[in-house]
């Protein structure tokens, strides 16, 4: 990873300017940085003689990054020399280079010492860099090393303080100074395709009104992609990669690799592909040979020292949902004994079979079993389960509306319109509204919100509901989709309105934080293992598999409903035949 850099005494503009002097520098106006010009640039030949126009004094201070194949060749803080000329002579040095980031100081903010750790919090991260001075010397990192590297600026400070061996309290006392860089942000390609962007936190922005149906369809294509190339031949996917390192974490989690073999065959069958169907079957089949297991009669998914319903239901949920389910029906018949032997009789769910002392994360797993049962009496009505899904339903309900939490609603949402649409009981339905029209007001939009947050669920004045990640913007997607769904149904416009425009705006958020390109991955030399992802925030690089699953579900379903609209429009437009 790169360190925080000391910054470069400013250059001899008289030496450098001594390469090219046929021109006079004062009867041409320097060109002004910007993605025109930048680009205008890199399309020169390479041993293009350096113009007075290119050639000027620049006193800003910035950082030029030099990469091959996203590898770094290069990177050095630089003043009193122009941006063009430190690109035009390193690109001469070193003809390997295919991509610059650069960063441009525009302005300073101080950082006091009574509130350097608020002002150096993670949402600062890329969208501003970091000069720390210190006995006359500067510190620096830029926003795009912060993003390239995933490291905070608090971190870089954190890093700098243990190498001089200070605390914050005495390094400001010794006369220490902090600011945070405000800068201009430039992705610089080099090659055939020579172009310069500006970025903001070093990604593109994705425009407010662009497409949710075009957004959509090209955040399945690329995670269509991503599970594709990035499957191993055992059937295995990656569970969490830090691109920044290139390297895989050795933390695991099978409730969310189970609920990534139920996305990975809703997508073969969605997409109707047979090499994602094959892929599909070997994923499910590597997590069932790793996880599951008989223990004292009972069909579980053991790992890390416990068995939890979560890991119970998705598992199961995933047989179910498989075409291939027949292959597992020993298994299943296990693991749903298992699941229904943690019923109780006044409708809760004890959440995990051991450690038997543990009873927690009651959002979650119990809506997840439920949902298991209500896809299971989709495909088979069972009176006796169905009277328990209920039970269960009104004891949650309870349990919702006394402590009410984010994380609850995706799943009892899905389940609750299906339990509605097979029994018609108008308290599922009216508790599904319930739950998405509490849960719109912790979507972020307009206002102060960084302009790559808009559409993302974060509560910031709420921290018991977690951090943003985009896992949780996804999965309350799937929610909301059946919740539309619903109220389309119940020609509650008002309400589909509300519930379409949450969705569009969460769509919004995970095309942003997708790798698109090799913009997105300026600073990744292995780009299959990320393009087609999704970061988990814009300022966290780290790619977890339920960052991709929970969103491809929500957007599969989504665009069946707009087709299921169209369909019924079609229907509705259809002239009278004659009588």
């Amino acid at each position: 990873m790169l360190g925080l850099q000391p910054a470069r005494a400013p250059v001899n503009l008289e030496l450098d300017r001594s390469k090219d002097n046929s021109h006079s520098f004062l009867n041409q106006k320097p060109l002004e940085l910007s993605e025109r010009s930048l680009s205008e640039f890199l399309a020169q030949p390479r041993k293009t003689r350096l113009t007075p126009r290119y050639d000027f004094a620049f006193l800003a201070p910035f950082e030029l990054v030099a990469r091959s194949k996203g590898k770094l060749i290069l990177s050095e803080w630089l003043e009193g020399m122009s941006p063009f000329r430190a690109i035009h002579e390193l690109r001469g040095e070193s003809p390997a280079i295919d991509a610059f980031q650069l960063s441009v100081v525009a302005g300073y903010v101080p950082v006091t010492a009574a509130h350097w750790q608020q002002v150096l919090s993670a949402r600062k991260n890329g969208r501003f860099g970091l000069e720390i001075t210190l006995n006359g010397a500067k510190h620096r990192a830029s926003p795009l090393q912060s993003i390239a590297t995933n490291r905070s600026l608090a971190k870089y400070f954190a890093v700098l303080l243990e190498e001089k061996h200070l605390t914050p309290e005495k390094f400001f006392e010794g006369g220490g100074q902090l600011n945070l860089l405000e800068c201009r942000q430039f992705i610089l390609q080099c090659g055939k395709s020579a172009s310069a962007v500006e970025t903001y936190r070093g990604s593109s922005l994705i425009a407010a009104d662009q497409s949710p149906e075009m957004l959509a369809d090209r955040v399945i294509s690329g995670i269509s992609r991503w599970f594709m190339s990035n499957q191993h031949a055992d059937g295995a996917l990656p569970y969490k990669y830090w691109p920044s390192s290139g390297t895989y974490s050795e933390a695991d989690n099978p409730i969310r690799r189970f609920m990534a073999s139920v996305a990975f065959s809703r997508m073969a069958h969605a997409l109707d592909r047979q090499d994602m169907k094959v892929g599909a079957r070997k994923n499910l089949d590597y997590n069932l040979r790793r996880f599951y297991r008989v223990e004292n009669g009972m069909g579980v998914i053991a790992w890390d020292g416990s068995v939890k319903l979560g890991s119970l239901a998705l598992a199961a949920l995933a047989i179910l949902e498989s075409p291939f389910a027949e292959s597992w029906k020993t298994e299943l018949t296990e693991l749903r004994k298992t699941i229904n032997s943690l019923w109780q009789p006044f409708g809760a769910f004890r959440t995990f079979v051991y450690p038997a002392d543990r009873n927690d994360n009651q959002n979650f797993y119990p809506g997840e079993a439920l949902l298991f049962w209500a896809i299971s009496l989709q495909k088979n009505r069972d009176e006796a389960l169905l009277s328990q899904a209920l039970k269960s339903f009104y004891y949650y309900r309870s349990h919702f509306r006394r402590n009410a939490n984010p994380a609850f609603v995706p799943w009892h949402s899905q389940a609750a319109v299906i339990l509605y649409r097979l029994t018609g009981d108008a308290a599922l339905r009216d508790f599904v509204f319930e739950m998405n029209d509490w849960l719109l007001p912790h979507q972020q939009w307009g206002g102060p919100v960084d302009l790559d947050h808009w559409g993302r669920f974060y509560s910031p004045n709420k921290p018991e509901y977690g951090p943003p990640h985009a896992s949780a913007t996804g999965v309350y997607l799937e929610g909301l989709v059946d919740a539309l769904a619903l109220a389309r149904e119940a020609g509650d416009a008002l309400r589909a309105a509300s519930y379409k425009q949450a969705i569009e705006r969460g769509i919004r958020s995970l095309a942003q934080l997708q790798f698109r390109d090799d913009l997105d991955a300026y600073y990744v030399s292995q780009k299959e293992r990320v393009i087609g992802a999704i970061r988990t925030e814009s300022y966290n690089n780290e790619i977890r598999i339920d960052n991709l699953q929970h969103g491809v579900m929500a957007l599969l379903k989504y665009r069946e409903v707009g087709r299921a609209d169209t369909r019924n429009m079609h229907k509705t437009t259809q002239p009278v035949a004659a009588q």
